[in-house]
């Protein structure tokens, strides 16, 4: 677990979402003539709070990962479950709703995230990153944590905002 004001995290995620992607050929062929003019989809940082524990959301198109002519579209997300209460929470499932472009739905539930369920203590946050693939280049997802107050057999179901996957496109 870490430290809500820990920045260390935020400092890697922040360059590794937000630097230049090196192996895209078209940012760097140098025979070009005209410069293409990329328009990047600027994903938000979407942010909710639930039964007191904060779901900060930050979505990123994959295209190293992903194949237009196969429809297959790669989308990470990195989450961070922020307890803002004054007693630990445990996170025992994820409920995901799966939405694209081409009207396919999905619904993903299991046990905990990325193999792990945490104990998550006051004022501490977990992060975790995970993906999607879509078969449209556009779509969204949504869902909810099954959280339980440690200690107790209170069940908190900490909703996840809804947040929009969405390929960058570029104009030559």
């Amino acid at each position: 677990m870490h430290k809500a004001h820990d920045l260390q995290s935020w400092a890697f995620f922040m360059q590794r979402f937000l630097t230049p992607n090196p192996s895209n050929p078209a940012a760097h062929n140098s025979h070009e003539q005209q410069p293409s003019v990329y328009i990047c989809v600027v994903n938000p940082v979407l942010t909710k709070i639930t039964s007191g524990v904060r779901i900060t959301v930050h979505p990123r198109f994959e295209e190293n990962l992903s194949c237009a002519s196969e429809e297959s579209y790669v989308f990470s997300y990195h989450i961070t479950m922020e307890n803002q209460n004054n007693f630990p929470v445990k996170l025992l499932r994820r409920h995901w709703f799966i939405f694209d472009s081409q009207g396919i739905k999905r619904e993903v539930e299991g046990a905990g995230v990325v193999g792990e369920t945490p104990l998550i203590m006051p004022g501490e946050f977990f992060s975790y990153s995970s993906a999607c693939d879509l078969r449209a280049p556009r779509g969204s997802m949504h869902g909810f944590y099954t959280m339980q107050r440690f200690g107790s057999e209170e069940i908190l179901e900490i909703k996840v905002p809804l947040f929009n996957l969405e390929v960058p496109f570029s104009l030559s």
